[in-house]
């Protein structure tokens, strides 16, 4: 304030002197309002405050803002000597985060306290003397490399620590860490960052950048680099391994480093100190000191500059701005401009408490807060229960669950465990550690168990298990061994049989094997009549009667099976319904001589022995026969157990117990060495042998457990009802006895397939294979004469997301159906198909494509495109399990053909023409031609180039749902015809040269098709008519000239005949009279074929006198003769030759 007011007053002094009396007032007036102004700015000490304790949410953007006043534009003041000299050219200082600076001195280190004492020596011994730099990370250690060692000193210690021995790196220029203590490490001399982990291992990172001298480091793990002492761009490398990029340009660095308030600092080799933000904004020069070499800032904003050429570490206090004591976590920002956090946390943060310092002039204020980033995330990583399972299976996102427990089942625990370890777990009010058991106590029908998981930042989220507890009856699942089930049960004695007492003493003498059904009523064949069946009712040994029609007489064997009694006779099977006395046939004339035994199985079919056949003869429940398991011989005797294995053994002789699986799989042998008469299993699952020698064994049907329960002589037969009790029929006695158990525990019927229950203990166990509707079983349990009963219902399901038949409507599939085989493929050409799914367990569901379907029923049509068709079979079983089959149709393309017909005959010449092709799929047709020098295509029409031949190819190129198709007709383009007709009237006069011969054309030639040569007469000169031919006249090979004949005249010439004029005296001979030839029209040979004729009416003695000469006749093939007389004169005698005479 002092140092501005004197400036202000010196301003207004200056003013006066020039105008004292007019700006004397004024000068007073100005002088006190801004002394008013400038002590508001400038003397009043700033505020600041907080709020003090932020949980903020892992990414999530915030913004926190102070409550200041007074707070003064950021700036620096001026720098001012720090106590105590220090070593020229000192390298770039490391503050700590509680304010400690050190500074390198020589070999050693100097270290300013926080709170302002003396420097403190801190001798570094071998091999860490003479750091090349130091820097600090954000937990107080103080990082350091020299020429051979990594090392650090850690927090409030003065003990280096080696990171790196002999680290090989030559020149090593500065040093930084990240939040996880590796260290990086850059050289002049090299080409990347060097890493190095807190153990020491060492990589490097991805910037291929020489010649980097210095390196800092932010609180996101950010590396900024650059090289030293040269025109260089700042490099931004994150150590995640994401590439690296620029961040500013053209600077010439010294040394880089980052203050607590999270602002980049730039030392520049020409005396320059920058400041910006670390995404390369806000840049600023806040500084300006020749041969500053280093700068570091600590908590409270204070900057303090080392040299190249100086001794003195100098400082700089801020005058204006707020400054953060110590980095953010990753992903927040602070503005030392306003003072506001922002950003977007982006790591977890404990509760850490950070100052703030705001300035004005050369007051201060320090504010403190908390902050602390926090997980929003409520999830559990896994959530499991014992015994029992989760429904649906356990998914983070999914709160809602139900299990389901049987009767016997107390209590279940529940292991929720967390995503985040700091989330706190509680149930009914009490914590639970991350992994630990939840024990809950179980009460019959629906428990609710909610879980709920807070996270750090006090957001809840509330797992909610519904714990159903099966009261009666039980449900088990086929496939899963069951928790056995054992009897609440007081007083049961140990298992054991009483005394035989006669149940009706009034029976036929060899009576076979009782059946007893399940409802407890005992049938009886009667052996004193064929015609009856003897049945006691339940609980009672009343007899009654069901006497039989004829057709059904004499039976030889009983099997009750559920509440059905099957009858054998040597002819027929039948059955007799629960409730009825009218046979059912199953089987007329069975073909088995002299059957033995029958026993039923699950599914309704038949087994029958004969001691005559070699094999067990089956009937299905629609009469078809067949043979079962091994060749044993002289089987009499045949009993069945829950899952369907029969029991046979050979009667009356020593035989081996087998046991033959109905379902194809190998036969065993169960016990050796018995002498059977008679084999029954009882409801309780145990296997009875009745022996030829009176003994009756009773054992497991695994053939343990194997006890001799009575010795009776003469036993023929035997049987066990619902309750234990004990029927016996002998050979030679007519009585039908009964003994009631003295200990143990025993059945009512026989138990889902899979699961056992002894006798011994009344515990029920095992795998349920095969699923069964619920039923009540009921249990007794004895001691000596008293027993008490207990009823349990049972049902068994199936989770098998399985079918038991899979067809197509049309076509098979490939490979044939397995229910373990998921994948098929089918190839038809059909537009649709059906798919007929039949479930392997009934209470399932199917969908084919998405779409519910009746077990063993088609779908509706599903349409098939051409090419592959993925049809999907989803089977989904009772708890949700879901298994799917697919069937691959191929439906193969249309083959589709072109209709193509022969072409017409066409002539070079000819307009072009449609080539007519059509596709049977409508889809378009093009073309091409095998000689385009004959034909052309385009856009489907023909264009005649020249005669001759080519193939025109018709193709179509198929589609999506057609296959390709082509056809070829040949194409004869045959020459054009062409008559040439010879002018009439070409002639010439004998001798001329021939006149040029010319013709006429019957049509036009094709463009600029053009004759070539000339027409010929046939040779010689003499007149006459002469045939003129084609000679050399010609058109190309498109033409067929035709030439119609032609005449050429040579016209005779004409030529005078003179006769010579002759002189002859009177009285001489005539002389010989001669002509000459003259032609006057037409030049050529004469070629006289007569010559002319002369006379004259003159004689030797003709007076004297002009006598004509006539010329006549003659003829000359090239000339007319044109006749001209001459004369003949003869003279008279002279007078002497006169006398002479």
């Amino acid at each position: 304030m002092n140092t501005n007011f004197y400036k202000l007053n010196y301003l207004f002094n200056h003013i006066t002197l020039k105008n004292y009396g007019v700006f004397n007032a004024i000068r007073m007036f100005a002088i006190l309002a801004l002394l008013s102004v400038i002590t508001k700015s400038y003397g009043q000490a700033p505020t600041l405050s907080y709020n003090s304790t932020n949980r903020l949410l892992l990414n999530e953007a915030i913004s926190i803002s102070p409550s200041a006043a007074n707070v003064g534009t950021r700036a620096y003041g001026a720098l001012t000597d720090v106590a105590g000299a220090i070593p020229q050219g000192t390298i770039r200082p490391a503050i700590d985060t509680a304010g400690n600076m050190f500074i390198k001195n020589g070999a050693n280190l100097l270290k300013y306290p926080a709170d302002g004492g003396s420097p403190i020596a801190i001798t570094l011994v071998a091999p860490y003397r003479t750091p090349n730099a130091l820097q600090c990370d954000n937990a107080g250690n103080l990082y350091m490399v020299n020429a051979t060692t990594v090392y650090k000193i850690p927090a409030g210690s003065t003990t280096p620590v080696t990171i790196k021995a002999n680290h090989g790196i030559s020149g090593p220029s500065d040093v930084v860490a990240d939040s996880k203590g590796n260290v990086y490490v850059v050289s002049y001399y090299r080409t990347t960052i060097a890493k190095f982990t807190p153990e020491g291992v060492e990589s490097s990172l991805a910037l291929e950048q020489s010649g980097l001298t210095c390196i800092t480091i932010d609180a996101s793990d950010v590396l900024y680099a650059a090289k030293g002492y040269l025109t260089s761009d700042m490099y931004r490398v994150p150590t995640d391994g994401t590439a690296a990029s620029v961040l500013t340009q053209a600077i010439v660095p010294n040394t880089l480093t980052i203050d607590p308030s999270g602002y980049l600092y730039i030392v520049s080799d020409y005396g320059k100190v920058y400041r910006l933000k670390t995404d390369g904004t806000d840049k600023q020069t806040i500084l300006t000191a020749s041969g500053v070499r280093g700068v570091a800032v600590d908590k409270a904003g204070a900057m303090f500059v080392t040299y190249n050429d100086q001794t003195v570490l100098k400082k700089t206090l801020p005058t204006g701005g707020y400054y953060l004591n110590k980095r953010l976590p990753a992903g927040l920002a602070f503005s030392n401009i306003t003072g506001i956090i922002s950003g977007t946390p982006t790591q977890k943060s404990s509760l850490t408490s950070y100052r703030v310092t705001a300035y004005n002039g050369t007051e201060s204020v320090t504010a403190a807060l908390n902050l602390a980033v926090v997980s929003p995330n409520t999830n559990l990583s896994d959530l499991t229960i014992s015994p029992g399972s989760l429904s649906p299976a356990f998914s983070a996102d999914s709160i809602n669950y139900k299990a389901e427990v049987y009767v016997d089942v107390t209590s279940v625990e529940l292991r929720p465990s967390v995503s985040d370890p700091v989330n706190v777990i509680t149930y009914n009010g009490e914590t639970y550690a991350p992994g630990a058991a939840i024990t809950v106590a179980v009460a019959p029908g629906d428990n609710i168990v909610p879980i709920t998981v807070t996270s750090e930042g006090g957001a809840t989220k509330t797992y909610t298990v519904t714990i159903h507890k099966r009261v009666t009856p039980f449900s088990f699942v086929t496939g899963t061994a069951i928790t056995p089930i054992s009897p609440s049960v007081t007083n049961a004695a140990e298992r054991g049989y009483g005394t035989l007492t006669d149940f009706d003493s009034a029976v036929p003498q060899g009576i076979k094997r009782p059946a007893v059904d399940t409802a407890g009523n005992i049938y009886l064949i009667d052996a004193g009549s064929n015609t009856r069946i003897l049945k006691y009712p339940a609980g009672s040994s009343n007899r009654e009667t069901i006497t039989l029609e004829s057709s059904y007489y004499a039976p030889i064997a009983l099997y009750a099976k559920g509440g059905d009694l099957y009858v054998l006779t040597n002819s027929l099977i039948y059955k007799i319904p629960a409730g009825t006395t009218t046979p059912v046939m199953v089987k007329e004339n069975h073909g088995v001589r002299t059957p033995g035994d029958l026993t039923v199985d699950s599914k309704g079919n038949v087994y029958v022995v004969s001691y005559y056949l070699n094999t067990v003869t089956k009937f299905t429940p629609g009469g078809v026969a067949s043979s079962i398991g091994p060749e044993l011989t002289n089987l009499t005797t045949i009993t069945i157990d829950a899952l369907d294995n029969l029991y046979v053994a050979k009667g009356y002789t020593t035989s081996d117990l087998v046991r033959i699986p109905t379902d194809g799989t190998a036969s065993s042998v169960v016990t050796e060495a018995i002498v059977p008469n008679t084999l029954t299993i009882d409801p309780s699952g145990y296997l009875y042998i009745v022996s030829d020698y009176g003994y009756i064994y009773r054992l497991k049907t695994n053939g343990t457990d194997k006890q001799t329960i009575l010795t009776i002589s003469g036993v023929r037969a035997m049987a066990v009802d619902n309750a234990g009790a004990m029927y016996i029929t002998y050979n030679n006695q007519t009585a039908f006895k009964k003994t009631l158990p003295t200990g143990g525990y025993y059945l009512s019927k026989q138990l889902p397939a899979g699961l056992a229950f002894s006798n011994t203990t009344g515990v029920i166990s095992g795998t349920p294979v095969r699923a069964k509707s619920t039923e009540n079983y009921r249990i007794t349990g004895y001691n000596g004469l008293q027993s008490s009963s207990s009823t349990i219902g049972i049902g068994v399901v199936t989770y098998d997301a399985d079918l038991s038949a899979l067809a197509l409507d049309r076509s098979t599939l490939n490979p044939a159906f397995n229910r373990d085989t998921l994948n098929y493929t089918a190839a038809f050409d059909t537009t649709v198909v059906s798919v007929v799914p039949t479930l392997f367990n009934a209470a399932s569901t199917v969908k084919v494509n998405n779409v519910a379907v009746v077990s063993g029923e088609a779908s509706e049509p599903i349409a098939l495109v051409t090419g592959s068709n993925v049809i999907t079979i989803e089977v989904t079983a009772l708890n949700g399990a879901v298994k799917t089959y697919t069937v691959t149709i191929v439906r193969p393309k249309n083959v589709q053909t072109i209709t193509f017909n022969q072409f017409e005959p066409v002539f070079y010449g000819d307009a072009d023409f449609d080539a007519g092709a059509t596709a049977s799929s409508d889809l378009p047709v093009t073309y091409t031609s095998d000689d385009t020098t004959v034909a052309t295509v385009v856009d489907g029409i023909i264009n005649i180039v020249a005669a001759g031949k080519t193939n025109i190819t018709a193709t179509q190129a198929g589609d999506a749902d057609n296959e390709a198709a082509s056809a070829v007709q040949e194409l004869i383009v045959q020459p054009k015809p062409i008559t040439v007709a010879i002018d009439t009237g070409l002639r010439k006069m004998l001798g001329e040269v021939d006149p040029v011969f010319t013709y006429t054309a019957d049509s036009a030639l094709i463009g600029s098709d053009t004759f070539t040569g000339t027409l010929k007469r046939d040779s010689g000169e003499n007149a006459g008519i002469y045939v003129i031919g084609q000679g050399s006249l010609a058109l190309s090979d498109n033409y067929a000239i035709t030439l119609q004949p032609g005449t050429f005249t040579i016209e005779k010439g004409t030529i005078n005949v003179y006769a010579d004029n002759k002189t002859k005296k009177y009285g001489e001979v005539n002389p010989v009279l001669t002509y000459r030839l003259v032609p006057s029209v037409g030049s050529g040979p004469i070629l006289l074929t007569s010559e002319p004729v002369l006379s004259t009416d003159a004689d030797t003695y003709t007076d004297a006198g002009e006598y004509e000469i006539r010329v006549t006749g003659g003829a000359s093939d090239n000339y007319n003769l044109l006749y001209n007389n001459g004369t003949l004169t003869i003279e008279p005698l002279s007078a002497v030759a006169q006398l002479d005479a």
